[in-house]
């Protein structure tokens, strides 16, 4: 017996478990970011997230973000499964309400504004602060 599903759904399941297999092989180990032939993109300095006194506590945004598995499907600047974060900062870099969509979309999941993969939900592995985090760092990379 063999199941049909239609096209859109097939690449549906598919991105939902290649997501979920990535994030599960991961095991938590920090993976080192490429060695790119293009110099590193620098961050402007985050001075909402630095001066706040419920952010000392966290560590470095990329620190946090390789802890968080984040970078099993995010890049600073290439796409991988998903955008590459210099793609996202560019895409909301007019948006004056940025930091509250963007991390909506990292605790809700999202899908179609970059593409047919899905972002699943991060609600189980960061809390609303550390996804506020990320986001305002996401929007400071040029």
């Amino acid at each position: 017996m063999t199941l049909r599903l239609p096209h859109n759904m097939r690449s549906w399941l598919f991105n939902a478990l290649l997501c979920a297999n990535l994030a599960a092989c991961n095991d938590n180990q920090t993976t080192p970011p490429p060695a790119a032939a293009t110099p590193t993109p620098v961050a402007a300095p985050l001075a909402t997230a630095q001066n706040s006194p419920t952010t000392t506590s966290l560590p470095a945004p990329f620190a946090l973000a390789q802890q968080k598995n984040c970078v099993v499907c995010h890049s600073i600047s290439s796409k991988m499964v998903g955008p590459s974060w210099i793609s996202v900062s560019e895409r909301y870099r007019n948006d004056n309400n940025a930091v509250n969509t963007l991390t909506t979309r990292i605790l809700n999941g999202g899908s179609g504004t970059f593409g047919a993969v899905v972002m699943p939900p991060q609600t189980a592995n960061l809390t609303p602060e550390e996804a506020k985090y990320l986001a305002q760092w996401v929007l400071t990379l040029k």
